[in-house]
C-alpha cells in the first residue's frame, strides 16, 4: 500500500505481524487548519498549536504517532504561500 506517512504507519500499529514499511518517509510536509479568510478563531487556533510546540506536546503526540519527522517548530498562518 502506500499512504501518508501517518496513515500508514498507523495502519503498521495495527498490523505489526501482517505487514511492514517499505523504506522511510521520503517527503514530509505539514498539515493545516483551515478557517474562513479573516476568522476570529485563525490567531486562537495559531496560538495554541504555538503553545503545544513550545510546551513539548506537539512533538510527543507527533512521537506516539511515528510522525515526528513532519514536526515544525514555528506555527504560521498560510504558510504555504510564503514557499
Amino acid at each position: 500500500m502506500s499512504a501518508d506517512s501517518p496513515i500508514t504507519e498507523y495502519a503498521i500499529s495495527k498490523q505489526k505481524d501482517k505487514i511492514q514499511a517499505a523504506g522511510k518517509t521520503f517527503d514530509v510536509a505539514p498539515y493545516g487548519i483551515a478557517v474562513d479568510k479573516g476568522s476570529k478563531l485563525t490567531d486562537v487556533i495559531k496560538n495554541a498549536l504555538q503553545s503545544l510546540i513550545d510546551d513539548g506536546s506537539y512533538t510527543k503526540i507527533l512521537k506516539k504517532w511515528g510522525v515526528d519527522d513532519g514536526a515544525v517548530t514555528q506555527a504560521e498562518v498560510d504558510a504555504a504561500s510564503k514557499q
